[in-house]
């Protein structure tokens, strides 16, 4: 069975049409688990009436607090069953065939114990940008994808489930607000393999709230780039100016929520990280007072683990 973890937050404008999407699907044997992250709006009314769209059931939760979406997903990995796990965003929907597309791909890659999940192409259908520069079945750390890839089109990334929940439960989770820091701590360890074929997911860019969308800095956000950083390996020195643009970013972020640029150093570990970030300290202040203001927001931290057992079960249908 495979586990699809939806985070939402105010998703009464997109939920249907995921809902819509994953009912369906040609194969249903997939569990769909909810969590809120702390909505103000309508979205835990609609989730309560929904129908079940697959035959795993529909379990929803609600968190004590706003995340930002970070600790949402990994409670909801958390609280994952199945044997394949994926995370799809609340504004997103899937093509028919893409649970089935899914299942037959796993069937050669559980024999693969050095690839830990498995990358599938969507769609952006405003620009019609698909994934480019990966081959059918290309092994890759995840660095290759987010500094090499041509056109930067966020994938579907389905991973086996015992190695999702373990770690989704790291404590990076609980500050994180993008999942590719945690996809670049399992390359660390294991490759990610490209399945190819049609885009499998639509992903649409008309979600105004989106991280995509409106940049909102945080602590998590600060973080999170750090962490991007900090895990940085040969690739990145494929988009010398990619790194370089990201480096006086989290500068940008650093000032303009803490008020100076120093915080992001209590983050990184590397020596050359730490270098690099010295020297480039006084362009990064210099271009904050260039840059646009971004909206301030502060999330709280908590273990993903101790928030999985804390958070409100609204909903569960098992059948």
């Amino acid at each position: 069975m495979i586990s699809i973890i939806t985070p939402t937050f105010n998703a009464r404008e997109y939920i249907y049409r995921l809902h819509d999407s994953l009912s369906r699907q040609s194969d249903k044997d997939f569990e769909w688990i909810i969590v809120d992250d702390c909505s103000n709006d309508e979205t835990l009314d609609i989730l309560s009436q929904l129908t079940p769209p697959g035959q795993g059931g529909i379990v929803v939760y609600k968190m004590p607090f706003n995340s930002g979406g970070g600790i949402a997903g990994s409670v909801g990995v958390i609280k994952s069953s199945g044997v394949i796990t994926t995370i799809i965003d609340q504004d997103d929907e899937l093509v028919p065939e893409a649970i089935f597309t899914i299942k037959n791909y796993f069937n050669k890659v559980f024999k693969k114990k050095e690839v830990a999940a498995v990358l599938f192409p969507s769609l952006q259908p405003e620009s019609g940008k698909q994934i480019s520069s990966l081959t059918t079945g290309e092994l890759f750390k995840i660095s290759y994808f987010v500094y090499k890839e041509k056109v930067a089109v966020d994938g579907v990334v389905a991973m086996k489930g015992d190695l999702a929940r373990y770690y989704y439960s790291f404590s990076d989770c609980s500050r994180t607000l993008l999942s590719s820091v945690i996809w670049l701590k399992v390359s660390k360890k294991f490759f990610f393999e490209y399945a190819g074929g049609s885009p499998i997911l639509i992903y649409h860019r008309d979600n105004s709230q989106s991280h995509s969308n409106s940049v909102r800095v945080s602590n998590h956000l600060i973080y999170s780039f750090t962490r991007i950083l900090d895990y940085h390996d040969k690739y990145y020195y494929l988009k010398p100016l990619k790194w370089f643009r990201h480096t006086l970013g989290l500068f940008h972020f650093s000032i303009s929520y803490y008020g100076t640029p120093f915080p992001i150093f209590k983050y990184l570990t590397r020596i050359s990280t730490i270098i690099w970030c010295i020297l480039l300290m006084p362009i990064g202040i210099i271009a904050h007072f260039f840059k646009k203001k971004h909206r301030i927001v502060k999330h709280e931290n908590m273990d993903p683990i101790t928030c999985a057992d804390i958070i409100k079960e609204v909903r569960k249908d098992l059948h």
